[in-house]
């Protein structure tokens, strides 16, 4: 049996938060320390990018209220989202990249947005269609 992982991280795009953070000696350390790490790394069968705008993301931020959240800036986040804009628009190693629109859903209040992220990365992979369990 295949075993599958489903992750909310990918190796490859450790190195934004870097290269917005890093400077100088710091970041030629980590681009060479992370070059060497991520040959090991075994590489995705698609990346999906959950795409959405910086006030949807600050609002969204807000909503969580995580204390170590609560200090960053728009600024930042309006970097670092286009720093994610940037990365998902060209193709990175050869991996297939699913861009959703996410500034409409919220897998939070609506369950069902959670069903249709799923149906779209299971079209994509060429999976059978989700279908909800009978089970409760």
């Amino acid at each position: 049996m295949e075993k599958i992982l489903i992750s909310d991280y990918t190796f490859a795009k450790d190195a934004l938060f870097a290269e917005i953070n890093l400077k100088g000696d710091e970041l030629d350390m980590y681009h060479r320390v992370h070059e060497a790490l991520g040959e090991k790394i075994p590489k995705p069968d698609l990346l999906v990018y959950l795409q959405a705008s910086t006030d949807t993301l600050m609002n969204r931020i807000a909503f969580r209220d995580r204390p170590y959240e609560r200090a960053m800036e728009r600024g930042y986040i309006d970097e670092l989202n286009q720093a994610y804009d940037d990365f998902f628009s060209k193709p990175f190693d050869h991996t297939p990249i699913l861009k959703i629109d996410s500034n409409e859903l919220n897998i939070i209040q609506n369950p069902e947005h959670i069903k249709l992220v799923e149906n779209k990365i299971r079209e994509t992979l060429g999976l059978s269609p989700f279908q909800p369990s009978l089970l409760k």
